[in-house]
């Protein structure tokens, strides 16, 4: 007679990391190497150079001061704001100087003049030699295009993310656990064998595999009947609200920060998007290292919760009246983008932990949307400082995100521990789980 063994058994004889798992992992990594460059590449395309008005009627004129006289045409013909060093970039004098005929009379008192909207500007070249910016001229009025395109960029990719999801499975074969969980047994068995023949390892005799189906709803079918399924389980709809808080806070945040870096971030943006990148390089394999050996609760709460204090925590040297303390935002900004990018790579692992076998792609995908729908607005929140002019509007960004992100970390506080555990398989399982 045949041997009968459970799921966890089988898997184990097959061989649960070997070359099989290795040739899956390439795969996903080659799939979506890509991804980062396409996505990120408008931090610098879209790039926001400094710019004011042009001097009408000076056809070569430049953001940087040539001579005397370009810098007195420039005076009477731009406002100067003395409070942030700089001259108008969307208003100039209605009354300019006639530069055909007199170029060089005398110069008129400027505050008598009525302004107006600019139709020209110049452009700074020392961080962006051009960029979309400059060549359509997307700043003053129609600055608000450039967050327009991003919130499309966003809704775009989370509408394909709908529509590719089915598609990819014709990719990568069907988790086994989850054929079970639809009776399909026979296809679940040759997926299990297809691993071992990949691993070296076989499979003794015909396998049957029991027991890790009971208690299965197979009516469970498509991600609407899926998130129905646990939204019935009073504890377990609580949870998922609490992740799906936790999915929109930390895509919000992410995306908000990394597409927005040279608004959010003071300082250089390339010195500012090379440490945050090479900074996550470094730190993830350590957080993957802590979420083995402590857990995920473990790591994503401290997460949220410091990093979004150190969100807020940028206020204060915004409204220091000091020493220029730029550094001390630029560094909190630092620290706390990398504790919520490392809370957004953990908050995946840890909703397919506490999501039962059965509902566990449907839950996965309610969740992903709502994070989506946080990427969608995030443009928005950090273009905030065009909005709301001075040191409020400049720190109104990194607050938003920061606040958002302690309320969410301190909402997971009551989600259970997955870390070392087996992974649930029906509702009552996952409702099983300690907090």
């Amino acid at each position: 007679m045949a041997e009968k063994i459970k799921y966890e058994q089988a898997l184990a004889q097959v061989g649960q990391m070997g070359r099989y798992q290795v040739y899956l992992f390439i795969l996903a990594v080659v799939s979506s190497s890509n991804a980062g460059i396409h996505l990120f590449n408008v931090v610098f395309t879209v790039g926001m150079p400094q710019y004011r008005c042009a001097v009408p009627g000076l056809q070569n004129d430049t953001f940087d001061i040539q001579d005397d006289t370009h810098a007195k045409l420039t005076e009477a013909s731009i406002p100067f704001d003395s409070g942030k060093g700089s001259y108008s970039r969307c208003t100039r004098y209605k009354s300019s100087l006639d530069l055909d005929h007199n170029s060089t009379r005398q110069m008129q008192n400027a505050t008598s003049f009525e302004t107006e909207s600019c139709t020209r500007w110049v452009y700074s070249t020392r961080v962006f030699a051009s960029s979309i910016v400059s060549e359509l001229n997307l700043v003053c009025d129609r600055q608000i295009y450039i967050t327009h395109a991003n919130m499309i960029g966003m809704a775009g990719i989370m509408v394909t993310t709908m529509i590719t999801g089915a598609l990819s499975d014709r990719l990568i074969p069907e988790s086994p656990k989850w054929l079970l969980s639809r009776k399909r047994d026979l296809e679940a068995k040759s997926v299990l064998q297809t691993v071992a023949k990949f691993n070296g390892k076989s499979l003794q005799g015909e396998i049957y595999l029991f027991e890790s189906t009971k208690g299965f709803n197979h009516k469970s079918k498509g991600v609407l009947r899926g998130v129905i399924l646990l939204f019935k389980s009073p504890i377990l709809a609580i949870r998922l609200l609490i992740l799906t808080v936790a999915w929109f806070v930390n895509a919000m945040v992410y995306y908000g920060v990394s597409l927005n870096l040279g608004v959010v971030i003071p300082g250089d943006i390339y010195l500012n998007f090379f440490v945050i990148t090479m900074s996550v390089i470094i730190v993830l394999p350590l957080a993957s290292t802590y979420l083995i050996y402590r857990g995920r609760k473990l790591a994503i709460v401290p997460c949220m919760v410091l990093g979004g204090c150190c969100c807020i925590a940028t206020v204060f040297p915004i409204f220091s009246n000091g020493a220029d303390v730029s550094w001390v935002t630029t560094g909190l900004s630092y620290l706390g983008k990398l504790l919520l990018t490392n809370s957004f790579n953990t908050i995946w692992l840890y909703s397919t932990e506490l999501l039962p076998t059965e509902a566990r792609l449907s839950g996965l995908g309610f969740c992903n949307f709502f994070g989506r729908i946080g990427s969608v607005i995030s443009p928005y929140i950090a273009t905030l400082p065009t909005v709301v002019e001075g040191k409020i509007g400049k720190a109104l960004p990194l607050l938003v995100f920061g606040v958002c992100g302690l309320v969410s970390g301190m909402l997971c506080l009551l989600l259970p521990e997955t870390g070392n555990g087996k992974l649930p398989d029906t509702v009552r399982e996952a409702e099983q789980l300690e907090t």
